[in-house]
């Protein structure tokens, strides 16, 4: 059984996945009928902004507030493995590269 943080990552993931996937249709559909790729962008977020913005206006601050320090504390901990996992490979690389000995 999911635990209520894998049930909430899960979530998230699946949320940005299906935005990002609405957000590249509808752009290039926009794209295709004569919209610069730049602009169908802007006016594809500014839509999603506008439609979602309009639902959430009703529900109080705070949890907005703490919805959103929890959605950058997901990427925060994303980019942090990231950078350790970084650093961790360097390391492997310069410990297996081929030690020169002066000459």
């Amino acid at each position: 059984m999911e635990t209520h943080v894998q049930l909430f990552v899960g979530q998230l993931l699946n949320t940005g996945d299906a935005l990002v996937r609405l957000l590249d249709g509808i752009t290039d559909g926009l794209v295709r009928n004569g919209f610069e790729r730049d602009d169908a962008t802007a006016e594809v977020l500014a839509m999603m902004m506008g439609t979602v913005a309009a639902r959430f206006e009703s529900v109080p601050q705070a949890e907005i507030e703490r919805s959103t320090e929890l959605l950058e504390l997901a990427l925060e901990a994303v980019f942090a493995d990231l950078r350790r996992a970084e650093a961790r490979a360097r390391r492997r690389r310069r410990m297996a590269a081929p030690r020169r000995r002066p000459v």
